[in-house]
């Protein structure tokens, strides 16, 4: 019996493969940040990655990304897993 409110662990599976199939809205090119516009991935805003070795250049970024209209959470998101893959944070 599943108490209430738990999903299946099937539902977990699936939204697990959906994520890791789905494109990635960060990616790392010749020493940029390319953030992708969800609604056309082709229209990509790029960030130096010599502009966020610093924890204050991120939040900078951050919040730079957060003003513009197509920045979804999934978008953040990307970002910051882009940045902790780029720079090996661990923890």
């Amino acid at each position: 019996m599943t108490p209430e409110g738990l999903r299946p662990a099937s539902e977990f599976a699936d939204a697990v493969w959906h994520e890791m199939e789905r494109p990635r809205l960060v990616t790392i090119e010749d020493g940029h940040f390319d953030v992708h516009n969800p609604e056309r991935y082709d229209n990509v805003y790029s960030i130096g990655i010599a502009e966020c070795t610093e924890r204050d250049d991120i939040l900078r970024w951050l919040r730079q990304l957060s003003e513009k209209r197509w920045v979804t959470v999934q978008v953040i998101e990307d970002f910051a897993k882009a940045m902790i893959r780029h720079f090996d944070v661990k923890g």
